[in-house]
């Protein structure tokens, strides 16, 4: 069994660093296709509060953002308060479900933070979204 195993878990490792490109050939996706068509990004930039070398801070940064994708989600942390972004194409969601997607994400996001006894699974197991 151990053997099996290993085994397995070697030939795994041949795509380990696979490009967008070769999981798109290795899944075979019409080239014309998408791979996906939505993203969700955390980024991760140094801020005032926690930055040691008070010299590297991003502030005020300006500028225009879009994508490729039917629905960007991202979340930053800055001032000690989580700041969600949603960019989305309106032939994939309406304002009206971007909003709920919205309010589903703050109630996950709150449930995370003021109950430190419940896994991730078992919120979003409880989870019930208002339609």
């Amino acid at each position: 069994l151990l053997q099996m195993i290993q085994t397995k878990q070697l030939e795994l490792r041949e795509y380990e660093y696979s490009t967008l490109a070769d999981i798109k050939r290795f899944a075979k996706v019409p080239w014309n296709q998408e791979l996906f068509n939505q993203i969700y990004v955390y980024e991760n930039y140094p801020s005032r509060e926690m930055a040691n070398d008070k010299e590297i801070v991003i502030e005020n940064s300006i500028g225009i953002e879009s994508t490729n994708f039917d629905l960007t989600f991202s979340a930053a942390l800055f001032d000690s308060k989580l700041h969600c972004k949603f960019i989305y194409k309106d032939h994939f969601m309406s304002e009206t479900e971007i909003l709920q997607y919205q309010k589903a994400i703050c109630q996950v996001t709150q449930s995370i933070v003021q109950d430190d006894n419940d896994s991730l699974k078992t919120i979003i197991e409880n989870f019930k979204v208002e339609v």
